[in-house]
């Protein structure tokens, strides 16, 4: 396991992949909006040549608006794409135009999982893109669901975009393992967090609906997504970002600001009333606190005390102000119900069951490879005679969402990513407090994984890289490792 993979590669190769990357970038969103991808592509340029003459400001910058990219869907009004993707991309590609362009070749080493993972991803697109050939021409009507006609260039736009994701994660956790300004990373990220709760703030008092998602607030039942795409993406980025955010504030110093960090993104975890985020902070503070508390008591109860006085606030105001509508009153009475016995846990399960068995069944019909990355929307209705009533876009699990989409082939090697890098962090003689962490998120994730196909979003897929690479250990650990000079190399390590 603790192999590397060493490839030496044209430059070219690299290059003409991150130009066609932002053409289908631009493309997607252009057909959702033409006027929206010209700004995007301006946005684009101006990454491009930020990162190539200030390649460390610039990655710092993306860091800062990766908590704030869900306004670009909002502002451009295309809902349910990415539309930070090219900035990335032109970020990544100034980067790399800045370190190559004057060689031929590269050398690339790779830890042994990630190029596995990376493989499995470029043989799932082109089991995808197999899928698509017997719908040819790209105008065809490929599926009538009940949400609309979808033809099949808007089926091959959703695959490209599950890969380009995959992609973009790939590069955020080379990203944040490369970076040689690990303070200065940390922070910016959480300022970004810190405009993203000052606006959520903002949307929770009324003052102003920017980047209000409406239609999470139709029943009465209101949910906020600050700067993100929706309040989802919102609560479980903030229940990914908070334990790193407590690790680091214990492994340094608390300082004002750091404080004022925390503070924000639990109000915003609370305002998204996301149950998925609830469970994966929850199960994050099940393997966090312990921790914490053992190594510094004193320190982690004055922290959860202040914590709970802020959660007892928000109970309270949403009572009076809110008033039974609350989504957040609905599910601290399921909670409730369910510690008392009076809410059995297969009523709450059977909510899920008709998502999982349409999982179920077309992974049942494809077991071995799946039906293709980013296929699943398109494939899985036509075998609704089978699943019976379609309710949603995704499986409702991740494991399911995978398992049908790659098949036991890409789940499995989902499964071997995650368990080689537990065991680089658990076989390293130094652990961090933020590494430790990182470990909380990961296993909150793994269990909120069971109920939602969350990596399908894109600001929730790069913190969950994000917290990946923080799991691993280039100065000790050879699985991701590597020890060629800077001046010669591409890491994706």
């Amino acid at each position: 396991m603790n192999r590397s993979i060493h490839l030496v590669l044209p430059v070219h190769w690299v290059t003409i992949f991150l130009s066609v990357s932002i053409l289908l970038c631009i493309m997607i969103v252009a057909h959702s909006t033409p006027w929206g991808a010209l700004i995007l592509f301006a946005l684009m340029l101006l990454a491009f040549m930020g990162s190539f003459y200030f390649p460390n400001e610039a990655m710092l910058g993306f860091f800062f608006f990766l908590p704030l990219m869900g306004l670009l869907g909002h502002i451009f009004s295309i809902r349910g794409i990415p539309a930070s993707l090219p900035v990335l991309y032109g970020v990544a590609s100034g980067v790399w135009w800045r370190s190559f362009r004057k060689q031929q070749m590269f050398e690339l080493r790779m830890a042994q999982p990630v190029f596995i993972f990376s493989l499995n991803i470029l043989m799932s697109v082109g089991v995808a893109l197999m899928g698509f050939y017997p719908w040819w021409p790209l105008g065809k009507t490929v599926l009538e669901a009940s949400w609309g006609s979808i033809t099949l260039v808007h089926a091959l736009g959703w695959s490209i975009l599950s890969f380009l994701t995959a992609v973009s994660g790939l590069i955020v956790f080379c990203w944040w393992r490369k970076f040689p300004m690990r303070k200065e990373k940390i922070n910016w990220l959480f300022y970004g967090f810190i405009l993203a709760g000052l606006l959520g703030a903002l949307q929770y008092f009324g003052v102003t609906s920017l980047g209000l998602l409406v239609e999470f607030l139709r029943g009465g039942k209101p949910q906020y997504n600050a700067s993100f795409s929706d309040p989802n993406a919102l609560g479980l980025s903030c229940a990914l970002m908070l334990p790193l955010l407590l690790g680091t504030m214990f492994e340094k110093s608390f300082t004002k600001i750091s404080l004022f960090v925390a503070l924000s993104m639990f109000f915003l975890l609370l305002v998204s009333a996301s149950r998925s985020a609830y469970l994966t902070f929850f199960i994050a503070l099940l393997f966090l606190f312990p921790f914490l508390l053992f190594k510094k008591p004193k320190l982690t109860l004055g922290l959860f005390v202040l914590v709970g006085l802020l959660g007892f606030s928000f109970v309270i105001d949403q009572r009076l102000r809110v008033g039974e509508s609350s989504r957040f009153n609905a599910v601290a009475m399921r909670v409730k119900g369910l510690m008392s016995g009076d809410l059995p846990l297969s009523s709450i399960i059977k909510e899920r069951e008709v998502m999982w068995k349409s999982g179920w069944v077309t992974f049942q019909h494809h077991p071995v490879l799946g039906v293709g990355l980013g296929t699943y929307l398109v494939r899985f209705p036509v075998y609704k005679d089978e699943i019976g009533n379609i309710v949603n876009d995704n499986a409702g699990n991740q494991y399911l969402q995978i398992a049908a989409e790659q098949g036991l082939v890409g789940l499995s090697i989902f499964l071997f990513f995650i368990v080689a890098a537990l065991g680089s962090f658990f076989s390293s003689p130094c652990k961090s407090f933020s590494q430790w962490g990182a470990l909380s998120s990961l296993m909150g994730l793994l269990a909120g994984f069971f109920f939602g196909s969350h990596l399908i979003n894109f600001e929730v897929a790069m913190f969950f890289w994000l917290i990946m690479a923080e799991l691993s250990f280039p100065s000790v650990d050879p699985l991701f490792m590597s020890d060629l000079s800077p001046d010669k190399k591409l890491e994706f390590s």
